[in-house]
């Protein structure tokens, strides 16, 4: 009976070893990351529209300036050279501001505007450089996924009178591309310097008047959402 139950508790003990090492493959490689950075907007077009009399109106090129961005993620190392990770992004403090081209001149169109974006990634470890005693891995990614833009009220003058109309939200398939630099700190942290380029499609204002005038317009202004990014970030590996 002795030699049952010492079978039996080697069985048991046989059975949790194989289930931690499988736990223990499955964390192998998991890191969560942290980052933050500058958002520097590239030209976001002409933003034709038409007011509510059918007017043709058109903004001068600009760019949506200068915001801050910032992620959370958790990804998965794949041996050496490789890792994939999902990243929740927000970027808050771009804004549409721009001239505008009317019959009785030139006015200021303004509206605040912020993304929300999910994006897969992956990145390839060139290398691992022993620089001053510490390892720093040179490496370029790209991402895929999709990108929440939300436009607020938009604001003009027009004859002396303040216009607003209302705001709007996208959603786009975004996509970002670029490289940087991992830095090992200890063992399981590492500091992150990259940049990356990111298209994160289009925003759209309204079309109800709110303020200033009655009606709502023909056809509402749309552009494009592009940035330069400049990131520094920590990932901690389990």
């Amino acid at each position: 009976m002795n030699r049952i139950y010492g079978m039996a508790a080697l069985g048991l003990l046989a059975s949790w070893a194989t289930s931690a090492q499988a736990a223990d493959d499955l964390w192998s490689g998991i890191y969560v990351k942290g980052e933050a950075g500058v958002s520097l907007s590239r030209d976001a077009g002409r933003l034709p529209h038409q007011d509510q009399n059918g007017i043709q109106l058109n903004t001068q090129n600009d760019d949506l300036g200068t915001s801050a961005t910032f992620g959370l993620g958790i990804g998965k190392q794949f041996g050496e050279k490789v890792r994939v990770d999902f990243t929740l992004n927000y970027r808050t403090g771009n804004e549409v501001n721009t001239n505008e081209i009317l019959n009785a001149g030139v006015t200021t169109l303004t509206a605040d505007l912020n993304s929300y974006g999910l994006m897969a990634s992956a990145y390839y470890d060139i290398a691992k450089l022993n620089v001053s005693g510490r390892s720093v891995i040179p490496y370029v990614g790209g991402g895929l996924g999709i990108a929440i833009n939300e436009l607020g009220d938009s604001a003009e003058m027009v004859n002396g009178a303040r216009v607003v109309w209302e705001g709007d939200r996208t959603t786009n398939l975004a996509w970002q591309v670029g490289g940087g630099v991992g830095i090992e700190l200890t063992d399981l942290l590492s500091l992150d310097v990259g940049y990356r380029y990111v298209d994160m499609g289009s925003f759209k204002s309204g079309n109800q008047l709110l303020s200033g005038a009655t009606g709502q317009l023909q056809q509402v202004y749309e552009g494009e959402f592009t940035t330069h990014e400049v990131m520094v970030g920590l990932r901690y590996s389990f």
